[in-house]
């Protein structure tokens, strides 16, 4: 990988791209081919060759491709037929300072049991147990706390919104 913070924040950029399609993947990811080393001429220059794209191995590309049916029907079962939407921005303002947050996953509508709003983050993880283990003091619980005093600061009945991460372990 090359770019990111780290091998998962890449993949995590790219499964995100693919599911949400916030941005092109094609337009913003290379593979790396396999055997490929950026300690040769080769590998500098095909390196060289991707601009500013992010650059993710095969192996990683192969796990992403393979999570990606998988990731779309958990949606697709936490939508229960309701519309579903990507990237939606929420902005506001704390103590007088303006502030945004993009969640991932936003599903939003009527079911039996009365109005749902299920606002959800993809995450691409090494370890589904570090993540749990490791929540709070990742920062995550501050991005889902200001998705929640956004959605507050709308009028919404707070009763029927749910925050949730969509974990897809590598």
């Amino acid at each position: 990988y090359s770019g990111a913070a780290s091998k998962f924040a890449a993949g995590g950029g790219a499964l995100d791209a693919l599911v949400t399609a916030n941005k092109s993947f094609a337009d913003c990811f290379a593979v790396k081919p396999e055997g490929m080393t950026f300690a040769t001429k080769e590998g500098k220059a095909w390196r060289d060759l991707q601009g500013g794209k992010e650059i993710i191995d095969a192996k990683q590309e192969r796990e992403i491709l393979a999570a990606l049916p998988r990731v779309k029907e958990a949606i697709s079962v936490l939508a229960d037929g309701l519309p579903v939407s990507y990237q939606v921005t929420l902005r506001g303002e704390i103590e007088g300072l303006e502030v945004q947050t993009r969640p991932d996953i936003w599903i939003d509508g009527e079911t039996k049991k009365g109005p749902l709003l299920d606002v959800t983050d993809l995450k691409y993880v090494s370890d589904i147990a570090g993540f749990v283990r490791n929540f709070v003091g990742s920062r995550y619980e501050i991005q889902a706390a200001l998705a929640w005093d956004l959605i507050e600061q709308t009028g919404r009945d707070m009763a029927t919104v749910r925050l949730s991460y969509l974990l897809c372990e590598s």
